[in-house]
Order: C-alpha cells, then sequence, then structure tokens
C-alpha cells in the first residue's frame, strides 16, 4: 500500500497517530454492527476504517493509549459488504 499509495496512506497513518477518535467525512469513520469492536490482547476496543481509496481499507481498534492495525487490505473487504 505504501508503494501504490503513498499520499493516502500516510494521511491515515498521521490521523490515527495523533487524533484516532476523530472522523474525517467519510474518510475515515467508526464502523458500525458486528464490525463495530475487535478484540486485542482481551480488549475489546472500538474499531474504526480509513478509507485509502475505493477500494484498498485500514481498520484499526483504537485504545486507551494506543492504536492497533487489524487489517490493511488493497480490496474491499467482503465482510463491509
Amino acid at each position: 500500500m505504501l508503494r501504490t499509495r503513498v499520499a493516502a496512506a500516510t494521511a491515515c497513518s498521521d490521523h490515527i497517530a495523533r487524533t484516532p477518535l476523530t472522523p474525517v467525512g467519510s474518510r475515515y469513520t467508526r464502523l458500525k454492527g458486528s464490525l463495530a469492536t475487535c478484540e486485542f490482547q482481551g480488549e475489546h476496543l472500538p474499531q474504526w476504517q480509513w478509507e485509502i481509496d475505493r477500494r484498498a481499507r485500514v481498520k484499526v481498534g483504537v485504545g486507551r493509549d494506543f492504536v492497533v492495525i487489524v487489517d490493511a487490505s488493497m480490496g474491499h473487504p467482503k465482510e463491509n459488504e
């Protein structure tokens, strides 16, 4: 993703590192329904998704003082359909 979508991937990284709980229009949103949370080290975290482009996505779980990348996909995730 960094090789082919440098600007978008950098914007994603900068945003989730600084303000992971702030939506960015439809580009970065909290997921809903069964995807609203993810589990990391026994904790249920709110799950967010950054849309790199029409197909590529980065999903993150946001903890109290950390952010974990849950998934980075070059194609539209099937579970979102």
